[in-house]
């Protein structure tokens, strides 16, 4: 069934189960939207509140904690370890959601302008379980 823009958005809004890929005729290019699947486990990591790129001093970095939030949801996750890399030295694992002294030392060696990833952030729910890609962060040093 091909469905142009306006049913597909419908359909979309009145979060009806599409379980065959929706091909949407917009102008240019053709997309293949399963709605359900798109959105069902995005998950962000955290720094401070905070998603995607974000800008900050290093004394709040410093004192941050790592979390992980469902985009879908909002619901929250905890941070059980994650990786420091700032560009020209080695990744720092931290384990548990807040930056240990070797990590803090590592971030204090970036120049301005580098940016500082946050990245292979594991995350578990209430229950312990594993979840699973969290999206990583990237820091831009103030």
């Amino acid at each position: 069934g091909v469905l142009d823009y306006e049913q597909l958005e419908e359909k979309v809004k009145s979060n009806t189960k599409v379980t065959e890929p929706v091909v949407a005729t917009d102008a240019k290019t053709k997309k293949y939207y399963t709605p359900e699947k798109e959105e069902s486990m995005e998950i962000d990591g955290l720094v401070n509140s905070e998603k995607g790129e974000v800008t900050m001093i290093k004394t709040t970095l410093r004192q941050s904690k790592v979390s992980a939030i469902r985009t879908k949801d909002n619901k929250r996750f905890e941070v059980t370890s994650f990786k420091v890399k700032v560009p020209g030295l080695l990744t720092v694992y931290v384990d548990g959601d807040q930056f240990t002294e070797e990590a803090i030392r590592t971030i204090d060696k970036a120049k301005p302008g580098q940016l500082i990833t946050i990245f292979d952030i594991k995350a578990v729910d209430e229950n312990g379980v594993r979840q699973g890609k969290v999206k990583e962060v990237k820091i831009d040093m103030k």
